[in-house]
């Protein structure tokens, strides 16, 4: 019975935030974001007033939320990981598993606003 507990909260501690579906419109993209068990989070890219802002409860409070221009980040992807790091200071801001078929809608989207992600693992 330990045994089963020990894991049970080892993959609720542990679990990384994922992105579980998006939404895009004329000016926005919207990327939902499970971040464990009933907590949900968000990163909402905005096309417009090119400001990304992003919001993710987990982990007893450590999650993070804010907003900036996307001029002062680069995003990055690599190993199904999603980052966006500050450019100034190659602070990582956050990191969430993203699967290939959501960092492509992701990566055009930024590319219609002139930004894309780096990718680390290109396709032939």
């Amino acid at each position: 019975m330990k045994i089963v507990l020990t894991i049970l909260m080892g993959m609720f501690l542990f679990s990384v935030p994922f992105i579980s579906s998006h939404i895009e419109t004329n000016n926005n993209l919207h990327l939902s974001i499970v971040c464990g068990s009933n907590k949900n989070g968000y990163i909402d890219i905005d096309r417009g007033n090119q400001k990304v802002k992003y919001y993710f409860p987990y982990r007893f409070g450590k999650g993070g939320k804010g907003m900036t221009d996307l001029s002062n980040v680069v995003f990055g992807y690599r190993k199904e990981t999603l980052m966006m790091v500050y450019k100034t200071t190659s602070k990582t801001i956050f990191k969430i598993k993203c699967n290939r078929g959501e960092f492509e809608v992701i990566n055009s989207f930024l590319r219609t606003i002139n930004k894309q992600i780096i990718d680390s693992e290109p396709t032939e």
